[in-house]
């Protein structure tokens, strides 16, 4: 029984498109540019995992600044509302901080 290139094809698609990223790493979002977050996000890449950072627009003049940290993602924003979570990609994350 020949077998059918077409049921193969489609079900690649429905497990590529169902499939959140490809990058297997758990994903953590943190929100705030203080110490306690900038040394979370240092322990959190430390464990090979994705960070998306929210930070204000603004930096803070005290502390570490949190932007300079490499392999991180950041996103500005003045408010943590629907859209910010979204575009963090809050729903497929692991965990949130929410910090100061």
């Amino acid at each position: 029984m020949p077998a059918d290139p077409w049921r193969y094809r489609a079900r690649r698609v429905v497990t590529t498109r169902l499939r959140p990223s490809a990058d297997p790493r758990p994903h953590y979002v943190v929100c705030g540019q203080d110490s306690l977050a900038y040394y979370l996000v240092q322990e959190l890449l430390a464990a090979s995992a994705r960070v998306t950072v929210i930070v204000p627009p603004n930096p803070r003049s005290e502390g570490p600044e949190i932007r300079t940290i490499r392999g991180i993602r950041i996103i500005r924003a003045n408010r943590l509302d629907e859209t910010t979570f979204q575009a963090a990609g809050l729903e497929s994350a692991r965990g949130l901080a929410l910090m100061h």
